[in-house]
């Protein structure tokens, strides 16, 4: 039973990471192309070419510049029909939305992802745990799980956990819950960084340097929130090294504009 939900845990765990690592990917993916698109001093790159996307998606509303209407009030008889079992129109747009072939890639794909990170994490933690000790030397310990005993056998790398009945099992990673939990592939963290690069927005670009906290990690990549002394961020970084990356990254400037920062990250 225990083995079950650690296993659900696991799952439900990495699919809401991976939906996180989505949307801030989106995010920030979003704001670069909004910049690439307008330019980061703020003007339009081809002003003709959005005024006659503008008045193209205004004709197809059937409405006019300049005039007003009304909106769309709450109506009680409408709020009423969505709790009805009768309309077979809605259902037939739930059946749609439960069947559509699109959505269900996108959920399978979810699952596929958090499954392999899962089982990429459980073959590495029940492999066995290598001890840098004297390779030739015998060696128990007691140790704090009531009269268990450690025993590294000579001539051995090895370590097995001795019950009072004299049964051995084999010391594996997982055993060593810091171990186990650096290990995961996907998972949420709180890890304060500190970070340094270039920033640009609309009110212009610069040195900026500041520091925040990374809440998950993908792989070798990580979401990252922090502040500068120019703004406030959402990124993603890759990491080279265990302590330090480069990432990319979307916030808000101090002074209302919006700003994007390549950046150098450390952890502390």
């Amino acid at each position: 039973m225990i083995g079950l939900l650690e296993i659900l845990y696991a799952l439900g765990t990495g699919i809401v990471a991976v939906l996180l690592w989505m949307l801030v990917k989106s995010f920030i993916r979003r704001q670069l192309k909004e910049k690439l698109t307008v330019g980061f001093n703020g003007t339009i790159a081809n002003s003709q070419k959005e005024i006659d996307k503008y008045y193209k998606a205004v004709a197809k509303t059937n409405s006019t510049v300049g005039k007003t209407y009304k909106v769309d009030r709450f109506r009680w008889d409408k709020f009423k029909d969505n709790f009805s079992l009768g309309n077979g129109r809605k259902w037939g747009k739930v059946l749609s939305d439960i069947f559509d072939a699109r959505k269900w890639v996108i959920r399978i794909l979810i699952f596929l992802i958090a499954f392999g990170a899962y089982s990429y994490w459980q073959g590495r933690i029940q492999a066995p745990a290598q001890f840098n000790w004297d390779y030739e030397k015998e060696i128990t310990l007691k140790v704090a799980r009531g009269s268990v005993l450690l025993h590294k056998p000579a001539n051995s790398a090895e370590a097995y956990w001795v019950s009072e009945n004299g049964r051995k099992t084999k010391v594996k990673v997982g055993d060593i819950k810091e171990i186990k939990d650096l290990l995961k592939p996907i998972g949420f963290e709180l890890k304060p960084i500190i970070v340094a690069g270039v920033g640009l927005g609309e009110r212009g670009a610069g040195f900026e340097g500041g520091a925040g906290i990374r809440f998950l990690r993908f792989f070798k990549q990580r979401a990252e929130a922090f502040i500068t002394n120019r703004g406030i961020y959402l990124g993603t970084s890759y990491q080279f090294t265990d302590h330090s990356g480069v990432g990319l990254s979307a916030g808000k400037g101090f002074k209302g504009d919006t700003r994007m920062m390549l950046y150098w990250v450390t952890r502390f």
